[in-house]
């Protein structure tokens, strides 16, 4: 099974997308890349392994997830999200899909319903996935177990973690702690 995760900004998106479309549009979407299915994926043009998932809402325009394939087959990035009314490309297409940012990101576990409104409107902070840079943050704080007593004694070592809300930093320094 792929894992499924959107960063903040596809979050953000999503939620102000809402009113257009069911509560359980998204969560199917994310159920059928998570099961691996790829007929409704395209490449954006002038993105870098960015690819879109189309799907007709219920008012008649179109929904745009991008995904971030870097990854793909493991994991699915949904990195943004956007809707185009018939064939006028609207704000979806209107961004440097290269630079969209991939964290801090969300593993999404199969939400729908009720669950799915709590997760779009922060939740999601509860599955923060930890990024390369946090993990080798976390792996830097070396276990002083295997130390001479005298050098356990005398080792101190801070690290400060400065990041917004929802990015990962208890995770990380739980890491480290570990």
């Amino acid at each position: 099974m792929i894992i499924v995760r959107l960063t903040r900004t596809a979050i953000q998106e999503l939620r102000r997308l809402r009113p257009t479309m069911s509560n359980n549009l998204i969560p199917e979407i994310l159920e059928k890349l998570q099961s691996g299915e790829s007929s409704n994926l395209l490449s954006v043009r002038g993105a870098k392994q960015v690819e879109r998932y189309k799907r007709r809402t219920e008012s008649g325009a179109y929904l745009r997830l991008f995904l971030d394939q870097v990854s793909w087959p493991a994991q699915t990035l949904v990195i943004g999200a956007g809707l185009r009314q018939g064939e006028r490309p609207g704000d979806a297409y209107k961004r440097d899909f290269n630079n969209l940012p991939r964290n801090p990101c969300y593993d999404w576990h199969g939400q729908k319903g009720e669950e799915w409104d709590e997760f779009i409107n922060g939740a999601y902070n509860e599955s923060a996935g930890i990024s390369e840079e946090q993990q080798q943050a976390a792996q830097e704080a070396q276990p002083a177990h295997h130390l001479p007593q005298q050098q356990r004694e005398l080792r101190f070592h801070s690290i400060i973690t400065q990041s917004p809300p929802g990015t990962g930093k208890t995770i990380t320094a739980a890491e480290r702690a570990y």
